[in-house]
């Protein structure tokens, strides 16, 4: 008998939440449920039922998953919601799955002709197969199947596949493509004992997938098969580099990578793409070094053509000129690429000048070690006065100066900024550093007084300072305090203070007129019994019901805290 044990938290670190909690309404629907040893493993088996019936396979290990697939259209990986639907009941009804026998235990008594019988049969039920018997063959398969299968499979993608349609995102059904992969790279692991009309045919069928990707995709939607694209183009590459290709093959290998690179659907920046130009050929890398210089030229996008400009200084950086490196930089809009090469020049105005273009993309923080390697700490301090108006810029020189002593200038800058544009942050960096706090407190809170649009920032400032009557005076006079500082308020204040103030954020609640706010209104009045006892608070709750006779839904939130 097999048996398995699997723990919920083992399941979700596989599934995830979101694909658990979407799973959920699947589980008691699986059937053919099975329980499968394998070595050291358990296979799990069952038939999810969605659009139309799920293969769904999950492989457990030492108690935890380590492999799944389903046959749906977004079950490659094995993390969709149908996987977690098999992985729910594993944990939940583990008895529920049959145990079956190891598979090469029922195949060990199955002869030669039995098995190619058995073999037969499979592939008439399921052709797409037939690329895997041949890939685990010495055989060759026969000529194009690889290309035709995938290009059938491209064509009803297209023909039965919208995005625009597809709203749970679950991508289109690429398991026949799947299917004809496994069979390759399961010939690609065993590169070395291939030989070149072997590692064309393989060749051929990635770029069938390539081919198929390009031809699917349009600008207006995405299709899902970035994965399949991706792997595919990885296998070329390392066809490319393998030296096993003739050189009709290799030909084709390089045209199509020059085709992903100018796609932009290759990431060129990676090291994937660095390990292949350096792997190329003299006249291969110089041919796609120029494919580079043309895009950054001529790319619409500009965030692409940054993208193209980075990995082409990256990749040529040792023998450009300084007027190419600078014009390379710039294009790529790595600033603090450009900033090093210019400080390490000693070029100070063409700093200057390149932080003020770079307005909000200057962040002073990540700059600060570069400036200091260079000992031009001085020249960021004066580029960050010049961007006060800047959050991040005005934080990070106050922080500067307390770091340094410059307690002064620390609290000139903090003064200044309270006063232009007041903020709890600042109002406590600001007490930091003050000289004279009570003083300077009661100028701040008089200043701010006269300002109505300041209302949440002065008693805030009243709260944290624990001027309770002030605050109290200011809630009397404003009715912009915001709930969560009148309730507040209501814990600094006895029950006969508070009282006025918890019905009121509730109140402020009720009038949103929806079942959120009603919920929120009937949460705060639940403060009310431990204040006053409960016969008060029914009072006090009744009264709000007799102001708003016509909201049942306010009335049922009341009963729900069991405040009626």
């Amino acid at each position: 008998m097999t048996t398995f044990s699997l723990r919920r938290q083992d399941a979700l670190a596989w599934s995830g939440e979101h694909e658990w909690r979407k799973g959920q309404s699947y589980v008691r629907g699986l059937t053919g449920l099975s329980a499968r040893p394998e070595g050291a493993a358990t296979v799990l088996r069952g038939t999810a039922y969605g659009q139309e019936p799920y293969q769904v396979r999950a492989t457990l290990e030492g108690g935890e998953v380590v492999s799944a697939r389903c046959s749906c259209p977004v079950g490659g990986g094995g993390h969709c919601k149908h996987v977690a639907a098999l992985l729910a009941r594993a944990v939940e009804d583990p008895r529920a799955f049959a145990g079956v026998p190891e598979l090469s235990e029922a195949l060990s008594g199955l002869s030669v002709p039995e098995l190619h019988r058995l073999i037969a049969r499979m592939l008439d039920r399921a052709p797409e197969l037939e690329a895997l018997v041949y890939a685990s063959s010495a055989r060759s398969a026969p000529a194009g199947s690889a290309r035709e299968q995938i290009e059938a499979a491209f064509d009803a993608i297209r023909r039965t596949y919208t995005p625009d349609w597809d709203h749970e995102g679950e991508g289109p059904d690429t398991g026949a493509i799947d299917l004809v992969l496994e069979g390759a790279d399961a010939l690609l692991e065993n590169l070395e004992a291939l030989d070149a009309a072997w590692a064309g045919q393989l060749l051929d069928t990635y770029l069938a997938v390539l081919d198929g990707v390009e031809d699917t995709y349009d600008e207006d939607f995405d299709w899902g098969l970035d994965d399949l694209q991706a792997r595919a183009l990885a296998a070329v590459q390392r066809l490319l580099v393998s030296g096993k290709l003739d050189e009709g093959a290799r030909e084709d290998a390089f045209e199509a990578v020059q085709s992903e690179v100018a796609s932009g659907r290759w990431d060129v920046e990676g090291g994937a793409f660095s390990d292949l130009v350096g792997a190329l050929r003299e006249d291969e890398r110089a041919s796609l070094l120029n494919l580079l210089r043309t895009l950054v030229k001529g790319e619409r996008s500009e965030y692409v053509r940054q993208g193209y400009a980075r990995a082409l200084y990256h990749l040529t950086a040792d023998n450009l000129s300084d007027e190419e490196a600078e014009a390379l930089l710039r294009a790529s809009g790595d600033l603090g690429e450009l900033l090093n090469f210019l400080l390490e020049r000693g070029r100070t105005e063409d700093v200057r000048r390149a932080v003020r273009e770079a307005g909000r993309r200057a962040h002073f923080p990540e700059l600060e070690p570069m400036f200091a390697a260079h000992g031009q700490l001085p020249l960021l301090e004066a580029l960050a006065r010049e961007g006060l108006e800047q959050g991040q810029t005005r934080r990070w020189l106050f922080e500067r100066y307390v770091a340094t002593g410059r307690k002064q200038e620390a609290h000139a800058l903090a003064r200044e900024i309270v006063l232009k544009s007041p903020s709890p942050e600042w109002l406590i960096s600001l007490k930091d550093v003050s000289p004279d706090w009570q003083e300077e407190r009661s100028e701040i809170t008089l200043r701010l007084w006269r300002q109505k649009r300041h209302t949440e920032v002065l008693m805030d400032l009243l709260l944290r300072e624990g001027l309770t009557e002030e605050a109290l005076r200011l809630a009397e006079e404003r009715d912009t305090v915001p709930v969560r500082q009148l309730l507040t308020l209501a814990g600094q204040l006895g029950a006969e203070r508070a009282v006025p103030l918890i019905m009121r954020a509730a109140q402020l609640h009720i009038d949103l007129r929806n079942r959120n706010g009603y919920h929120e209104a009937a949460q705060i009045l639940t403060r009310l019994p431990a204040l006053i006892g409960r016969e008060a608070s029914a009072k006090q709750v009744r009264a709000v019901i007799e102001r708003q006779p016509r909201l049942p839904a306010l009335r049922d939130e009341l009963r729900q805290a069991g405040l009626l």
